[in-house]
């Protein structure tokens, strides 16, 4: 079986595994802006110094941890078992 054929199925449940469990969060952090009446002067300011740091950031890194221990982990577990298995 060719690499391309082994890897693709497990990344492609990975994948489909964090966009099911809602993982992906940072995109909201911008719509929040939306629904408030900020002018785009007002909503410059907001995304200046700090705002990146304490909120961007945060997000990221949160995805990072989420989708490593609720799917990467649990999917290698998975895989790596089925893959150790003795060949008969």
């Amino acid at each position: 079986m060719a690499v391309a054929e082994r890897l693709g199925a497990p990344i492609i449940k990975a994948v489909l595994a964090v966009l099911a469990g809602s993982f992906i969060t940072a995109g909201g952090l911008f719509s929040v802006l939306l629904g408030t009446g900020i002018e785009p002067a007002g909503a410059q300011r907001l995304i200046e110094g700090l705002a990146l740091l304490w909120n961007i950031l945060p997000a990221g890194l949160g995805n990072i941890v989420g989708a490593a221990t609720l799917v990467a982990i649990p999917c290698w577990v998975v895989f790596n078992r089925s893959s150790s298995a003795p060949e008969r």
